[in-house]
């Protein structure tokens, strides 16, 4: 078979504490830009998509927004913070794993942790970081 090439990278790595008592989530974030300026809303009732989202929540199936339209507002709290610079790294490395200037063979990333706390829940503190790695 036949290997298929992909632009997909990772891009943020993230960690979330005080959800739930002593979880801590890891996220990784990959992305695959087709180098197009934006991505119009995919219909909910598209007949072409295979896939069979009819028992996903509303707030889980896929939407593409233009990046100056993305509802910050109606996502996570965190999102706000480490979307915008987990695109603007894309958009840097291209097709690839890291920006110009980067050594052979590591590849760029946004790393970061977030804490919530509270009885809502609310976001009480970040860190956000970009990094070069070989690993």
């Amino acid at each position: 078979m036949e290997a298929l090439e992909s632009n997909t990278h990772e891009r943020a790595r993230l960690r979330f504490r005080g959800w739930h008592d002593g979880l801590v989530i890891e996220h990784e974030f990959t992305l695959d830009l087709d180098g197009a300026d934006g991505a119009s809303l995919i219909p909910e009732d598209d007949d072409d998509d295979e896939s069979d989202e009819s028992d996903a929540p509303a707030r889980m199936r896929p939407r593409w927004f233009d990046e100056g339209e993305i509802p910050y507002d109606e996502m996570p709290e965190d999102d706000r913070h480490w979307y915008p610079r987990a695109l603007a790294l894309a958009r840097e490395c291209g097709g690839g794993n890291a920006a110009a200037g980067t050594k052979p063979g590591w590849r760029e990333l946004i790393v970061g942790e977030f804490r919530f706390g509270g009885d809502d829940a609310r976001l009480v503190s970040k860190t956000l970081e970009r990094i070069a790695t070989d690993a």
